[in-house]
């Protein structure tokens, strides 16, 4: 829409986008300038759904805007969903969003980097040493190579990550749980064998469960930062390395604790194990 203001045939103004302009007229043809506002009607505002932005020259979608605060499921797996075939970016309008199963399986974005993503749907919960729920998230993400989820909180199920064979990079700093079927495999992280630098937990967030086989046919060599208590510290690099068995493992304090009857100071290290599996307290 466009508004032009004319004067017996002589134009005193254009207004052709939202927003007002002043008719210099004081003096003129009034007593006083004149100001006309374009009133357009923008429409009810989006409060949920997806906006396509862009696509390609094929017309796949290759940019969203996905307002609303939990994602259905498979929204944009690439294998059930138009959305997810070329799609690139994906701009999440609101602050807090919540995930459900198999959200992004086989989208192929590379980096997946927001610290909106607050965890998973308030409805779901943790389930270990007993039945899992195999959600696999972000699983077969084939072209994922940054896994930056600051504000995620809570667990991995199995197969969460898995198979994301050109992940490098993954910072899960609330992450405080990773499980894999017991000894059955079906690791939250089964056959990412590019990883670099993974980290779990963070100051304030301790692991405090986790099974042998997350890792499971990880084989690069990467380094493997782990956030827990003095109680857990053993335990937990044990666990690790059965299944990162070529991983530099760092054990950090989550909390001022102890261990070994030494204090450490949150965010110091505990334990390290090297690639040929030497123990540093």
């Amino acid at each position: 829409m466009s508004v032009t203001v004319k004067y017996k045939g002589s134009a005193i103004a254009e207004l052709t986008e939202n927003g007002t302009k002043t008719l210099k007229t004081s003096g003129k043809y009034c007593e006083a300038d004149i100001v006309v506002e374009n009133t357009k009607d923008g429409g009810a505002t989006i409060t949920d759904g997806i906006v396509i932005t862009e696509r390609d020259a094929d017309g796949y979608v290759t940019k969203i805007d996905y307002y609303g605060e939990t994602l259905p499921r498979f929204i944009f797996c690439s294998r059930t969903e138009y959305y997810g075939q070329k799609l690139q970016e994906i701009n999440l309008k609101n602050d807090s969003v919540y995930l459900t199963w198999g959200n992004f399986r086989y989208c192929p974005i590379t980096v997946l980097s927001t610290d909106k993503i607050k965890g998973r749907d308030p409805l779901a919960t943790w389930m270990f040493n007993g039945n899992r729920y195999d959600t696999a998230i972000f699983r077969n993400m084939n072209n994922l190579e940054t896994l930056s989820l600051p504000e995620f909180e809570g667990f991995l199920n199995p197969h969460e990550v898995a198979d994301c064979a050109k992940l490098k990079t993954v910072y899960l700093p609330k992450v405080t749980k990773a499980c894999s079927y017991g000894t059955t495999g079906r690791g939250s992280f089964l056959n990412c064998t590019a990883l670099e630098t993974v980290q779990l937990g963070s100051v304030g967030y301790a692991v405090d469960e986790f099974e042998g086989l997350v890792f499971q046919n990880c084989t690069s060599s990467f380094a493997l930062t782990l956030y827990t208590t003095g109680a857990y510290a053993d335990t937990l690099l044990a666990l690790a390395r059965n299944g990162a068995t070529k991983a530099t493992i760092t054990v950090k304090a989550a909390e001022d604790t102890e261990y070994n009857g030494r204090v450490y100071a949150a965010g110091t290290d505990i334990i390290s194990s090297s690639v040929a599996g030497e123990v540093t307290a």
